[in-house]
C-alpha cells in the first residue's frame, strides 16, 4: 500500500527503514547480500542527512519574513496606540 503522507519527499531514513523492514517480511527467502546494501544505505542516508545542517540564503530569508510577520502587527498596534494618546493629549 503506498503511503501518501510520505509522496514527494527525499529518501528519508525513517522511510527507508520502514520500506526495508516491509520487502524483508514479504521476502521469505531474500538474498543477504541486497539487504546488507540497503542497510548500507540508510545508513549513509542518515549520515548524509546529519551534514546538511546549514541555512541556505532562501532559509534566512524565510525566517526574516517570518519574524515581520510575528512583529509588524505589533509595531503597528502600538504605534496606533501612541497615535491616538498624542492625539488626545494635544487635542485636550
Amino acid at each position: 500500500m503506498i503511503d501518501l503522507l510520505n509522496l514527494g519527499q527525499g529518501p528519508r531514513p525513517d522511510v527507508l527503514e520502514r520500506e526495508m523492514k516491509a520487502e524483508a517480511s514479504t521476502q521469505l527467502h531474500g538474498s543477504t547480500h541486497s539487504m546488507k546494501k540497503r542497510a548500507k544505505k540508510v545508513k549513509n542516508a542518515a549520515v548524509s542527512a546529519d551534514d546538511d545542517t546549514q541555512p541556505d540564503k532562501k532559509d534566512i530569508a524565510a525566517m526574516i519574513f517570518a519574524m515581520f510577520q510575528l512583529v509588524l502587527p505589533w509595531i503597528a498596534l502600538f504605534g496606533g496606540i501612541f497615535f491616538i494618546v498624542v492625539l488626545l493629549i494635544t487635542r485636550i
